[in-house]
């Protein structure tokens, strides 16, 4: 197990023996997920997707004109999501657009709150059979012919930060949002809000393992620390997690700062601060306090 951590110069890793390396030093890495055939996907330099293969090298796959925010693959296809609120595949060497996306219902009702409009996070059922985009600020985009067409879930209002599908039941998806957490079980087609247990409702980062899901959430946008709460991924209130991690945490624990994989939970915060929770262990441990500009956590 390691952890991969995302900055604006490169990206660390922190191994379970207590190792520490950095790659891709000089580039900034936007976002780290699992690639087709058991590799790894990344945004590099804003407009670039980079692979890291079976050689254990990492090379450019292709380019786009936009700048990248959200990437995600679905089956053996990598769909990548932009600032300006546009969909892209991979395709050979290069990104075509997915034009559906730009004329999807509710467009005409997404609204700009802070940052522009843009798709900040993307997630796919672990069947690959369902892709969805969450748009900030737009709701929840579906799609069940691989970005041919589109279909708004949640209300736009709803302020959806960050949406997940479960690794391994492709029924279940979860989002973080201001107004709570939201629950699926028939594959994102609808969602129902839970609150409860929560000090503040307005969640950011969200993550799943087996029967558990992770959220963070916050006193609002600006808030300068942040607490993690777990849950059943079917039902019930969420519960401070504790055993060794601060409640609360110094800093934002933002969207895609919530990792969850094969027995391991992380987080990272925009104060720089990096808590790993390995398999089989009750408490959590501090991986770093020290890193700049994080803008992902992932777990191998």
């Amino acid at each position: 197990m390691a952890v991969l951590v995302g900055t604006d110069d490169g990206y660390h890793v922190f191994s379970s023996s207590g190792g520490r390396d950095h790659a891709l030093t000089g580039h900034h890495v936007d976002a780290l997920t699992p690639g087709p055939d058991g590799t790894w996907v990344a945004i590099v330099d804003h407009h670039t997707v980079w692979q890291h293969g079976a050689d254990g090298d990492w090379a450019e796959v292709a380019r786009a004109d936009h700048e990248l925010v959200a990437l995600v693959t679905a089956g053996d296809t990598v769909f990548a999501g932009t600032a300006d609120a546009r969909m892209l595949r991979v395709s050979g060497s290069s990104l075509e657009p997915l034009t559906a996306f730009d004329t999807a219902p509710s467009r005409d009702e997404w609204h700009q709150v802070g940052p522009p409009i843009e798709v900040r996070s993307l997630t796919a059922t672990c069947d690959g059979a369902v892709l969805l985009a969450n748009v900030h600020v737009g709701g929840i985009l579906r799609s069940t012919d691989a970005g041919a067409s589109w279909h708004p879930t949640v209300p736009v209002d709803d302020d959806v930060h960050q949406v997940v599908a479960h690794p391994e039941l492709p029924n279940v998806v979860l989002a973080a949002a201001a107004i709570g957490l939201l629950r699926s079980d028939d594959a994102g087609m609808s969602f129902e809000l839970e609150k409860r247990g929560l000090s503040s409702t307005y969640s950011r980062g969200i993550a799943t393992m087996g029967d558990e899901l992770f959220l963070s959430s916050a006193e609002g946008p600006f808030a300068k620390q942040s607490r993690l709460y777990s849950a059943s991924i079917e039902s019930g209130r969420l519960t401070p997690v504790k055993d060794g991690l601060p409640d609360p945490v110094d800093g934002m624990i933002d969207t895609r700062l919530v990792a969850a994989r094969n027995g391991a939970v992380a987080i990272g915060s925009r104060a720089g601060q990096v808590w790993s929770r390995a398999k089989g262990q009750a408490e959590w441990a501090q991986l770093a306090d020290d890193l700049a500009d994080i803008t992902c956590v992932e777990i191998t």
